[in-house]
């Protein structure tokens, strides 16, 4: 009988919530300035017209002195909400 009374104190901490996590490298301004992939590879120096996230990497680290893995390149392309593919300016 006390556990069917403890429920509604006990749903509430056993509830869902998000992990705060590791904090964010690149600020709000940063994470949502994809303007220089708009540019194009050809535009920063590259021989080919083609993103990758080893450039995108190098980039970000150009354009805002922040480290980024090329593997975690993939995460920031969805806050960017495009894929590198979109953004080779390839037909």
């Amino acid at each position: 009988m006390r556990w069917r009374d403890a429920r509604g104190v006990w749903s509430r901490s056993l509830q869902v919530r998000c992990s705060p996590g590791r904090p964010l490298k690149l600020d709000q301004a940063q994470r949502n300035a994809g303007w220089f992939l708009l540019q194009g590879p050809l535009a920063h120096g590259y021989r080919t017209n083609l993103w990758t996230t080893a450039r995108i990497a190098e980039l970000v680290e150009r354009e805002f002195k922040v480290q980024y893995h090329s593997d975690h390149i993939g995460r920031l392309m969805h806050a960017w909400d495009e894929s590198a593919e979109n953004r080779s300016g390839a037909p």
